[in-house]
């Protein structure tokens, strides 16, 4: 018996822990059997039934093919919807085994026919599957003993999750047939290889010599189990073999009947399962499986959003106007779309296919040399005026199906090409100076990454992130973007709306995305290179391989792009600013034998400073692009054809390099992105909504911090009170409306009028935590990067200890500019009667996500 679970529903535990599970009847099974069971189950008995499915099942064939149609869905992206967009306060559930379980058994209902789970939210979700010899789904209830006339009901309870229809015995039952009758003929086959696998023995003896009979029988009987026949030397003896093959292959061509037959009942088609005969005929039966998957991620989806769904929202999950979704994979194109697609590429747009190529590529038999291709059907070699007017309309109609279809494939086969991790930098030419990695001699404070420490504590045990190495990345990283500004130089522009402050705080964040995004794929890396290696020797070669890669040779090529970035953006503020001394802009690059050939084409290129074109182009335009912009007055572009110089870009815009570097995240001016890397170049793609799930687990613990009380134990002394007004702060320190406050960087929070008297108002007065709040801002203990208010990894939550209290304060980049959001005084006491427990406290929520400052640093 499984423990018992308490629950408003029930007082005495679930109601799977009261039913009396028997054991399987495991008769032999013959096709009489099967029809017994089925007449059963036709009266709303189908105990006989299930058993019979259960002992079915022990066939690979069979179950293999079930778990296929079964893997489709929980391998498929589940994702949580709100507001047309991913939702990620659900991925903690969706990537639970709980979630996987609930997803196998509703699947299971198109094998079994009904399935009923029970649900239990007493700590947080569990589900548990009701076994079907308990289920009477006609009468609607779950009976303690199998077959009992009474039981308990389950329609319209919240507590019980359905899937399936009533009177719906599953694909089981049109398998079941061809599994008994595989077995059988298993049997026959094993009868016939002990009767004629091995060849007979035929002695032949003189009729008059008795003892030689004898003897010949007598060592016959000797030689074993096999078969053999004594005859007279004189008597002919002719031995007849069947009219089937005496290969046994009539069994085994009956053996592969049955699995096809099972795999055409569960799948729908054999191919993509056992061995096909040609690739076009594979390639229809995957397109044929591909549509069962996407009916029955449909399928899925429905019990989720109309079952699930609900139960979920009354329970207190997070739920209410979202959704639970499969984004649909790629669609597959026809063999006509494809050609259609080729076709264009060959006469519109002038490509040479080769033509063995497109051979291959359709499964069409080359024809052999000397042969003539075939005119196709119903073309009229000499067309007239009517079919040629008839030409010219269908030709119209293709055209614009094909416009249709073209964005259609080339844009799902842009997103069903990108993987989870993105590419990492490729390295590109090198920079005009050198813009190398910081070493040991210039920055005391950063030392080369140690390897085999990231080895050994990758082997120590379950690893998914690695605080050292995201420190080391995010500490170069931030250091080449700090290098790259020119504090002199840099002035946001007011059209813009950024403040500079809030503007670079965007592009750090931007970094310790990526920072953690790398960090995700690194370890992964080096997990799989772990469970490969032979030992402690080869894993550790591995892992200085992976290393070198990651942290030295992609990490150049990524120094080089924050200082690049950082420099490109603040020449671009500036130039922004001052438009009217300098209404054109040049695009230069260094001129040498190092610049891309394709970048050579834009050198010189001159364009008003308010052309769009300067979103996509500004540079960098690629790793480690060195080109510049150079601002150009009136009087400085004399009998330049703008038209002409705009044709070149639109130009740029058509070649593989420039298509290339979209492809890789560049094509987009980073000055007003607000960001170092684009979302394609983040190592995971889906980074911070789907490396939220991970991050969010990065407690204070697995940073190696210590305790709260702890820290509050170690601090200097206790938190001083502030005895003034906050009429006073406000007329003191306030100007235009906005309080503003120095942090630990030397930026500047805004704080408004409306938030400090939300803070400061009688019921809520925080006005005594003013001077904690101004010494936590400017020199916090640790910062985290979190979502503490919001589901992206976009707040910084400041926190100091004293040894009586612990300040917390937050802010983020809000309309442009840095905005304090809250301060207050942390939860660091126990309840009465309440049992510490230090891995739960209140305090875990803050301290939780991206570690960007630590004690003591």
């Amino acid at each position: 018996m499984a423990n018992i679970k308490q629950n408003s529903k029930n007082k005495k535990g679930l109601v799977i822990d009261t039913l009396v599970v028997r054991k399987l009847n495991r008769n032999i099974l013959d096709v009489g059997q099967w029809r017994l069971a089925l007449k059963a189950a036709d009266n709303d008995r189908r105990q006989r039934l299930y058993e019979l499915y259960e002992d079915i099942l022990l066939d690979p064939v069979l179950s293999n093919g079930i778990g296929k149609r079964i893997n489709a869905i929980t391998n498929a992206d589940l994702v949580f919807m709100k507001d047309e967009q991913i939702n990620i306060e659900m991925d903690d559930l969706i990537d639970s085994p709980i979630m996987e379980e609930i997803l196998t058994e509703i699947m299971n209902s198109k094998f079994w026919g009904k399935t009923v789970l029970e649900l239990d939210f007493v700590d947080g979700l569990q589900a548990y599957n009701i076994p079907r010899q308990h289920i009477r789904p006609e009468k609607g209830i779950i009976t303690i003993n199998p077959g009992d006339e009474q039981g308990i009901p389950y329609q319209g309870d919240d507590f019980f999750l359905e899937a399936g229809k009533d009177k719906d015995f599953g694909l089981l039952l049109k398998a079941a047939p061809y599994a008994i009758f595989k077995r059988g003929g298993f049997s026959d086959w094993a009868q016939f290889c002990e009767l004629f696998g091995i060849p007979m023995k035929v002695g032949k003896y003189s009729a008059q010599d008795e003892e030689s009979k004898k003897a010949l029988q007598e060592a016959f009987d000797e030689s074993g189990g096999t078969s053999w026949m004594t005859a007279p030397k004189e008597v002919e003896i002719e031995i007849k073999e069947s009219s089937t093959r005496g290969d046994g292959n009539l069994f085994n061509n009956f053996r592969k009947a049955c699995n096809e037959e099972m795999l055409i009942a569960i799948l729908g088609q054999t191919m993509t399962t056992t061995d096909g005969s040609s690739r076009a005929q594979s390639q229809v039966h995957k397109e044929g499986e591909e549509d069962i998957n996407k009916s029955d991620r449909r399928f899925v989806q429905r019990i989720l959003n109309t079952e699930l769904l609900p139960r979920l929202e009354k329970r207190g999950f997070p739920v209410t106007g979202g959704w639970f979704s499969f984004p649909d994979a790629a669609e597959t194109i026809s063999k006509k779309d494809q050609i259609e697609i080729f076709d264009s590429f060959t006469n519109k747009l002038g490509l040479n296919i080769d033509e063995d190529f497109l051979y291959d590529f359709f499964g069409i038999p080359k024809p052999k040399s000397g042969q003539t291709k075939k005119q196709n059907p119903g073309v009229d070699p000499n067309p007239g005026p009517d079919n040629k007017r008839k030409k010219k309309e269908e030709k119209k109609k293709l055209s614009e199906k094909l416009s249709e279809v073209e964005i259609s494939f080339w844009t799902k086969l842009r997103e069903g090409l990108r993987s989870f991790f993105v590419l990492a930098p490729s390295v590109g030419a090198s920079a005009e100076k050198r813009l190398d990695l910081p070493t040991n001699s210039n920055l005391s404070d950063l030392s080369v990454f140690d390897s085999e420490a990231l080895a050994k504590r990758i082997s120590s045990g379950s690893v998914y992130f690695d605080p050292e190495l995201f420190h080391f990345t995010s500490s170069y990283l931030i250091k080449a973007l700090h290098a790259g500004f020119t504090e002199k130089n840099f002035a946001v522009g007011i059209e813009y709306g950024y403040t500079p402050d809030a503007y670079k705080t965007a592009l750090e964040m931007n970094l310790f995305h990526f920072s953690a995004a790398k960090d995700l794929a690194e370890v992964q890396k080096l997990n799989e290179a772990f469970r490969a290696s032979t030992g402690w020797s080869d894993f550790l070669s591995k892992a200085r391989e992976i290393s070198t890669v990651f942290n030295e040779t992609w990490l150049r090529a990524e120094y080089d792009t924050a200082y690049l970035t950082a420099e490109s953006s603040a020449t671009y503020f500036r130039l922004l600013a001052q438009q009217e001394i300098f209404p054109y802009w040049q695009y230069i690059t260094m001129d040498d034998d190092k610049v891309r050939p394709e970048h050579a084409k834009l050198h010189g290129l001159i364009l008003p400073a308010s052309d769009p074109r300067w979103k996509k182009i500004w540079p960098p335009n690629g790793w480690r692009c060195r080109c510049r912009v150079k601002p150009l007055m009136k009087h400085e572009v004399k009998n330049i054809d703008i038209d002409k110089e705009r044709a070149r870009v639109d130009e740029f815009f058509k070649t593989a390099e420039w298509k290339k570097a979209e492809a890789q995240g560049w094509g987009v001016n980073r000055a007003l992105t607000g960001e170092v890397f684009t979302a394609n170049q983040m190592y995971i793609r889906k980074f911070p909504t789907k490396a939220a799930s991970y991050l969010k687990k990065l407690t204070a613990e697995k940073w190696g911090l210590q305790t709260v009380p702890k820290l509050k134990e170690a601090a200097a002394g206790n938190m001083p009170l502030f005895t003034e007004s906050a009429e006073s702060v406000w007329k003191n320190e306030s100007k235009n409306n906005i309080l503003p406050l120095k942090i630990y960087d030397g930026r500047t929070l805004e704080l408004d009028k409306k938030s400090f008297a939300a803070h400061t108002t009688k019921k809520d007065n925080r006005i005594n935590l003013w001077v904690a709040l101004r010494a936590n801002l400017l020199s916090p203990d640790e910062i985290w990067l979190n979502d503490y208010s919001s589901t992206r990894f976009d707040n910084f939550n400041l926190i100091k200890y004293y040894r009586d209290k612990v300040i917390v304060a937050n802010y983020k980049i809000e309309k442009k500019r840095l905005v304090l959001k809250t301060w207050y005084e942390m939860q660091t006491t126990h309840k009465v009667n309440m049992k510490p427990d230090l891995k739960k406290e209140i305090w875990d929520k803050r301290r939780r996500g991206l570690l960007i400052k630590k004690p003591g640093s």
